[in-house]
């Protein structure tokens, strides 16, 4: 049986004027069924969570 995110957090990580720099903007956190977490960044809420998504595989 596959684990599966059980809860999502995300937060801006360049709050305000800081959004104009580059590098990633968003983190998320996941936990997954079996008690596991990961984290991943992105450039929008979307691509941080795919981002952990994919290393919790």
């Amino acid at each position: 049986m596959s684990k599966k995110p059980i809860h999502i957090e995300t937060k801006s990580v360049c709050p305000g004027i800081f959004n104009l720099l580059p590098g990633p903007t968003d983190e998320a956190k996941l936990t997954w069924s079996d008690g596991s977490q990961t984290a991943g960044c992105g450039y929008s809420k979307e691509e941080a969570i795919a981002k952990a998504i994919s290393k919790g595989k």
